[in-house]
């Protein structure tokens, strides 16, 4: 019985970090590049070290 709760608490442990990674990650993604073009445009960002590339408005 033991045993089984070990085993059932680390599952739940490995979703639970798993979960937080991906969480993470979307907002990486989500949030901070959405923001790198915004500090691009205003000129806070050197278009340089920019990950993404900046497109113009207007094309």
């Amino acid at each position: 019985m033991i045993a089984f709760l070990k085993r059932t608490m680390a599952r739940l442990l490995e979703l639970a970090v798993m979960a937080v990674m991906i969480g993470g990650a979307g907002w990486c993604v989500g949030y901070c590049l959405d923001d790198e073009a915004r500090q691009v445009k205003e000129g806070k960002k050197d278009p340089r070290t920019a990950i993404l590339p900046v497109l113009p408005e207007n094309r």
